[in-house]
């Protein structure tokens, strides 16, 4: 019971702090990383998609993407604000049910689009 106490603390404190630096749920918005795979760690929610706030490398396991001790790339996909997510069991791995928050989209290898989410170009200057 505690631990779940912890949990929900800890990303009511993160949630604020987010807002506190303009953390935005920008649906669209791709960002790649390396993580290492594991069983074991801090707590994931969903089942891909997962809370952005997830355990990563946790999470990869979970979808299959990378195993228990293998480094990789990932992708995460911003979904945009859902309602809930369900947890689930796979590869070794639980993850945990949770209500509303900012969900990505898990994939294996990198990528680099145009960030949707990237102010616009300045307008080019005015003819002489």
């Amino acid at each position: 019971m505690m631990i779940v106490y912890q949990d929900t603390l800890l990303r009511i404190l993160l949630f604020l702090v987010l807002i506190n630096i303009g953390h935005s749920c920008c649906t669209g918005k791709v960002t790649s990383m390396t993580v290492t795979g594991s069983t074991a760690g801090s707590t994931v929610w969903g089942t891909n998609p997962y809370t952005d706030d997830s355990d990563m490398g946790r999470a990869a396991v979970h979808a299959g993407v990378l195993t228990n001790g293998q480094s990789g790339a990932i992708t995460l996909t911003v979904v945009g604000s859902l309602a809930s997510f369900s947890g689930s069991t796979a590869n070794g791995v639980t993850t945990s049910s949770y209500g509303g928050w900012c969900g990505v989209q898990l994939t294996g290898g990198s990528s680099t689009p145009a960030d949707p989410c990237a102010a616009p170009p300045p307008p080019p200057p005015p003819p002489p």
